[in-house]
């Protein structure tokens, strides 16, 4: 209990800190999250941030919650899966990018209404901002001079314009697919999810993906 409360103390002294402002996304925070709790092998996936995030059972809903985890890790400037829950307080003025274990909004449920509301949220507009970097087409590939640790990106595994996962970069940004690094969490539980390399990923899944990467920014509260 003594702990509880501890936390919900510093929980609220962010929140204040937050109120009224732009809170800026750390990219390095995001990563670190990411890195720690994605999962590192089939039989033995990450459950830590399970005990504070609620497990979605849409088909490829883990990633997405998973993925506004990493974003509020980023916010927040911490790692700790506890911490980030109980951080996001300050980040539920956004209905639209709301999340509690009672209620979420479909951007913590679902890969292609996350995508939808980080299409729609840019320019300094209430809740989280992202600005778009790069994507591809059929045929075409990453201009990876546009990707950083940190950046999320959507994948659109048929090509068929509906997003069906998303990923975070956590390293490897030299210029190809082969090098670039990211993490993310899988429902399937088919392998590891830390680290991977794009170019194994399209190994694994086929290259007849489209990608599209954005960068958070900021969450504003007004």
């Amino acid at each position: 209990m003594k702990s509880l409360l501890i936390t919900s103390a510093i929980a609220m002294a962010l929140a204040s800190g937050y109120a009224n402002a732009g809170i800026q996304y750390d990219p390095d925070f995001a990563k670190k999250y990411a890195f720690e709790q994605a999962q590192t092998n089939p039989n033995q996936p990450s459950t830590q941030w399970k005990n504070w995030f609620k497990h979605c059972p849409e088909p490829w809903g883990d990633n997405t919650n998973f993925i506004n985890q990493v974003i509020r890790a980023g916010l927040a400037k911490s790692a700790s899966p506890k911490m980030v829950f109980y951080a996001g307080q300050a980040f539920n003025n956004d209905p639209r990018w709301q999340y509690s274990k009672a209620q979420q909004s479909p951007a913590w449920e679902g890969p292609q209404a996350f995508f939808d509301y980080v299409k729609a949220n840019n320019g300094g507009k209430v809740g989280m901002n992202f600005t778009a970097q790069t994507n591809t087409e059929r045929g075409s590939t990453l201009n990876f001079d546009q990707v950083s640790v940190g950046d999320i990106i959507f994948v659109d595994w048929e090509n068929d314009n509906n997003i069906n996962h998303t990923m975070v970069v956590t390293g490897g940004t030299t210029g190809d697919n082969v090098t670039t690094l990211v993490s993310y969490q899988s429902n399937a539980n088919v392998s590891p999810s830390r680290d991977k390399t794009l170019s194994s990923i399209e190994q694994q899944f086929g290259s007849n993906n489209t990608y599209h990467v954005f960068r958070p920014t900021q969450y504003n509260t007004y």
